[in-house]
């Protein structure tokens, strides 16, 4: 069965995928910098502000839910909701531009799988050329399956 998806979801999936080409690609050191920076920053906010160390580092509010329970919910009922899963990937990257902190590849697989199961495989090409661009050196396991997803795609 194919997933249906509404005008919303594919405009979601083409801005994220213009918002993440037009970005500058940060290379390794840029990227170090800035996280060093950022960490620098939220230990003296810590230290000389008194806010706790989620409110320092920007926690997003969905990593603070009560429980794992609650968290593991939400993320099962939007698995397949392409603009929440672009939104939150969208936020994730502006994070990494701003602070160089690497975001996790679990929301990206997610738009990826969400776009092959609606067979849109253009938009999920575009997609992953676009992440790829920015975090194909990344190690790991969900990095290197969006990287061998991209490959798989391009020939």
């Amino acid at each position: 069965m194919v997933l249906q998806l509404p005008d919303a979801a594919t405009d979601a999936a083409d801005k994220l995928t213009r918002e993440m080409n037009d970005a500058p690609t940060l290379t390794k050191r840029e990227a170090k910098r800035r996280y060093r920076e950022f960490t620098r920053k939220a230990h003296d906010r810590i230290l000389n502000d008194g806010v706790s160390y989620h409110d320092a580092v920007e926690t997003p509010r969905m990593y603070l839910t009560e429980d794992r329970e609650t968290f593991d919910r939400k993320l099962r009922m939007t698995d397949n909701d392409l603009v929440w899963q672009c939104e939150t990937v969208s936020a994730a990257f502006r994070r990494y531009q701003r602070t160089g902190e690497t975001p996790a590849p679990y929301f990206a697989l997610r738009v990826a799988i969400v776009l092959r199961k609606a067979r849109e495989h253009a938009r999920e090409r575009k997609f992953l050329a676009a992440w790829c661009r920015h975090f194909r050196r990344h190690v790991g396991g969900k990095y290197t399956t969006l990287v061998e997803r991209y490959a798989k795609l391009r020939t």
